[in-house]
């Protein structure tokens, strides 16, 4: 496979450790072995495959369907593999040699498929959800009729019971008998794309739309408030072992990470160049890998934090990875190592830069389901903090304050920028600033590349209307104009290069057909 080593991006996202293009189309299921060293990824092409961590080679051949894989899980040993497909056959793998020991077809299509956690049983799931044994797969004698279609599952660490998320709602049945314990536990957002239960068994955890919600599994009732942070739908989430930190992956491009305590935004986002709709702790905890719309598989390392302080001195609740429990932060790679991803190069000497470029079939179809501009960006008011009262720039509409964004992991400097005029974007949609100013922030949000300054957010209270202002990454080495009146004695013909290469490929990336209108 070809190797190409991108150098390390000017800001500080993180950046994987290992990117591997695993399949030709979108991964749906991602899954790591138990040993820590393997994931079986699941795709729309098909096929099951198992990748080596280590060095990003396959292991062995793919598993193959006729169909788009609808369901994917392991036993706890890792010694088999259970996969579902959308025209209905489910098929048990050996991991080694890759040979099928059981194969069936589910009377329902797009069956999703889930193993409980003492590997006794293995449940498939439609608007009915069958339970059969693992050792010689026969069928337990009754099926669960949810009664609407089933989109995740998840039995409770003591494997007696299971939940259920449908289209708009949440069930936990009993699995030796079949009865409905708990629910429906209305959503009333969307289908819930996954369920999971804390390690204790005293909280389930389901996203649904933009949003993740805990509940108890006592009462029912919710725990908290939603957690909100994302900017499209979120397609999966995952527990780390220690049971304090989840994961989430969203349309909107990027994994975020959440205290199962407070329920507060923590760490850094791990950002993709597509929707993100696969994710999974390693079984130590070191590592979360991550899967897209355009078939990458991403690998990422961690290391170890320090808790945030406020301006006052006080420890920020959520705002850094539990240390007691082994879990700390993100680590990113000076070197990664990308294989056979599908890029393109332009190097100078021994420099190299990549950009990524979406082919065009895959920009068209996922343009259905990219976050569109109409959707609502994340206020970060409550975590924007002035270092100071007056604006440092401006410009003919808007001036531009130095802060700090204290929801991660680190506090960040962030630039806000806010409008000299007062923008309502609830308005009157036929306000021709309003519609401009909505197709503009729709277009920044779906940027992702190294070489442009990600928008993160929006804020309040800023300027002289106090109206929303724009957020994003402080650059701390100022505009190129006066970077480069202010370094020229020491800048050398090759750094001066770089610039341009860097300028080249962030605007090559913004002149896919999908940008383009915006920036002739």
């Amino acid at each position: 496979m070809s190797r190409i080593m991108p150098r390390r991006s000017y800001n500080n996202s993180a950046r994987p450790h290992l990117a591997i293009h695993a399949h030709d189309k979108v991964i749906r299921r991602l899954v790591y072995l138990q040993d820590g060293r393997h994931v079986v990824t699941g795709s729309d092409d098909g096929a099951v495959r198992i990748w080596n961590v280590e060095n990003g080679e396959q292991h062995g051949s793919s598993m193959e369907h006729n169909s788009e894989i609808s369901g994917l899980a392991v036993t706890r040993e890792g010694a088999k593999i259970v996969s579902g497909a959308d025209n209905g056959s489910i098929k048990i793998w050996e991991v080694e040699p890759h040979e099928i020991v059981h194969e069936w077809t589910h009377p329902e299509n797009y069956p999703i498929v889930a193993i409980s956690p003492d590997d006794r049983l293995v449940a498939v799931g439609g608007r009915k959800v069958f339970l059969y044994s693992m050792d010689g797969m026969q069928l337990v004698n009754h099926s669960i009729d949810v009664g609407r279609t089933v989109w995740s599952m998840s039995f409770s660490p003591a494997s007696d019971k299971l939940a259920c998320g449908t289209d708009d709602d949440i069930r936990v049945y009993e699995v030796a008998s079949g009865t409905l314990l708990l629910g429906p536990l209305e959503s009333k957002r969307d289908v819930i794309g996954c369920v999971l239960w804390s390690l204790d068994g005293n909280k389930l955890f389901s996203c649904s739309d933009e949003t993740i919600r805990c509940w108890s599994p006592n009462s029912g009732e919710p725990i908290g408030q939603p957690w909100v942070g994302h900017a499209g739908s979120i397609n999966a989430i995952s527990l780390s072992p220690s049971g304090s930190v989840l994961a989430s992956a969203s349309w909107d491009e990027t994994v975020c990470f959440w205290d199962t305590t407070s329920g507060l935004p923590i760490g850094q986002h791990l950002r993709h160049f597509e929707g993100v709709t696969a994710v999974c702790f390693s079984p130590s905890g070191e590592s979360v890998a991550s899967g897209s719309w355009d078939g990458m598989m991403y690998l990422w390392r961690v290391s170890g934090s320090d808790p945030i302080e406020n301006q006052e001195g006080q420890t920020i609740p959520g705002s850094s990875l539990s240390r007691s429990t082994g879990y700390k932060g993100l680590q990113s790679d000076s070197d990664p190592l990308y294989l056979s991803a599908p890029a393109r190069a332009i190097a100078l000497n021994a420099l190299s830069i990549i950009h990524p470029t979406p082919s065009p079939a895959v920009e068209r179809a996922s343009q259905s389901s990219r976050p569109s501009e109409s959707q609502p960006s994340p206020d970060l008011t409550p975590y924007i903090v002035r270092t100071d009262n007056h604006y440092l720039a401006g410009g003919s509409f808007g001036d531009i304050y130095r802060c700090r964004y204290v929801g991660g992991l680190e506090p960040k400097e962030v630039a806000v920028k806010a409008f000299r005029f007062r923008i309502a974007m609830e308005g009157d949609t036929d306000d021709r600033s309003v519609k401009m100013l909505r197709r503009e922030l729709g277009i920044w949000k779906r940027l992702n590349h190294i070489n442009i300054v990600p928008f993160l957010g929006i804020a309040y209270g800023f300027g002289m209307s106090g109206s929303m202002s724009l957020v994003s990454l402080w650059m701390s080495n100022d505009t190129l104009h006066n970077f480069l009146a202010k370094h020229d004695d020491s800048l050398g013909v090759m750094h001066r290069l770089q610039f341009l290469l860097d300028i080249a490929n962030g605007l090559h990336y913004c002149k896919m057909p999908y940008y383009f209108s915006s920036v002739q």
